[in-house]
């Protein structure tokens, strides 16, 4: 079935340098349907997707449009809301969205948003000059993962929206943040070797805040890339438990363990042996649990926080840095990783069991979630992620 797209009513107004015209464009283009200027352009297609311009849409609504044709949208959840996008048959799209009743929002896709880790309801928003920064945040929040870390989830949040608005403003794309980040992971792997561990620190953490920018930056303007996409991944996972090895170097021995039986080099690989294990953990739990097990339950979603990840570690290490015991971070990061890998592996095989039964995937506590209403739980206020405007 040939598809092509219509968008009509366009705005001038740019939203994280878009505007809202560009963004259904770009978005539409990587989902391979070309856009048309009028429909005498769409001479030969099956269907018609038309949208309205002067609208920003959550990405799950028009993806749910273009799977299922013969229908129409609402802008909410009100029935004589403005019906703002259609996917008609091509002999009946001369008319436009006028006289359509469609569905709203909430009744074209749910509001469980795995790929993020998080509900969400979906959102189909007109944009004026006087929203347009409500907007802007509503698209960033929006962008932002409901299950992380605990320095991802409450620290980058805002610093990292003011510099994805200047990266936008400067024209800085998400591969040119994604490459300094690089830049910046050997720089800290570098001096952390010299145990000059206060610099190596700091560019550490740079690294860890442009790890944030360029993901929400990429999302934000839709100019994520695929080389971007696995270079930003396979550092993620690559990296941490080299900067450990370098942290070690470092030391040049000077390492007083509060377990004495446990030497330098026994610390070093009970990191790399859990941390690949939680790694694993993490992998086989994605096979039987739909977005994977940090979302399976609230308690998994808890535990993510605190996970012996990389901001987690780099807290330990920063604090016994300042404290002048770098020795004790390092071990610190051992029993933190050894432990809380454990805790995954009991998590795996409790999910496991559940599984065993049926052999179906288990599902997300996030399903359960009311997108709607405020959350009434401790794990839905934190993850559930709740509109900051009706804008």
């Amino acid at each position: 079935m040939h598809v092509c797209a219509l968008i009509s009513h366009a705005s001038p107004v740019r939203v994280w340098g878009l505007t809202p015209t560009e963004r259904i464009s770009r978005f539409l283009d990587r989902r391979g349907i070309p856009t048309v200027t009028g429909l005498a352009e769409a001479d030969g297609a099956s269907s018609i997707l038309l949208v309205r311009g002067d609208h920003v849409y959550d990405d799950r609504l028009l993806s749910a449009l273009i799977e299922n044709p013969d229908t129409a949208m609402r802008a909410g959840d009100a029935a004589d809301a403005t019906v703002v996008a259609a996917h008609l048959p091509a002999a009946r799209a001369g008319d436009g969205l006028d006289g359509l009743s469609g569905v709203a929002p909430g009744e074209l896709v749910t509001s469980t948003r795995l790929a993020l880790l998080k509900s969400e309801e979906p959102f189909a928003l007109l944009v004026t000059d006087a929203n347009r920064r409500a907007i802007e945040r509503r698209l960033y929040d929006s962008s932002y993962k409901g299950v992380t870390d605990l320095v991802t989830k409450w620290v980058w949040p805002t610093p990292a929206r003011w510099v994805v608005g200047g990266c936008v403003r400067l024209g800085i794309s998400p591969n040119q943040v994604t490459g300094l980040g690089f830049t910046l992971m050997v720089v800290a792997l570098v001096l952390f070797t010299r145990g000059t561990y206060a610099w190596g620190l700091l560019a550490a953490w740079a690294m860890t805040f442009l790890d944030t920018v360029d993901g929400k930056l990429a999302r934000t303007t839709l100019t994520s890339s695929r080389f971007g996409h696995w270079l930003d991944k396979l550092t993620d996972i690559v990296h941490p438990p080299f900067w450990y090895l370098a942290w070690a170097h470092g030391l040049n021995g000077a390492f007083d363990s509060p377990t004495p039986a446990i030497h330098l080099s026994a610390t070093v690989w009970t990191i790399f042996a859990f941390y690949l294990g939680g790694r694993i953990a993490e992998g086989l739990a994605s096979g039987i649990i739909t977005g994977g097990l940090f979302v399976w339950r609230p308690v998994d979603s808890f535990l993510r926080l605190i996970t012996a990840r990389r901001n987690t570690c780099l807290l330990l290490l920063t604090a016994c840095a300042i404290g002048h015991r770098p020795d004790l971070g390092l071990w610190l990061v051992a029993t933190w990783t050894a432990a809380t890998t454990v805790l995954l592996v009991i998590r795996l095989l409790i999910a496991w069991a559940a599984w065993r039964p049926s052999k179906r995937k288990l599902t997300s506590w996030l399903l359960d979630v009311d997108a709607h209403t405020p959350g009434t739980t401790l794990a839905a206020r934190w993850f559930a992620q709740r509109p900051r405007t009706n804008a």
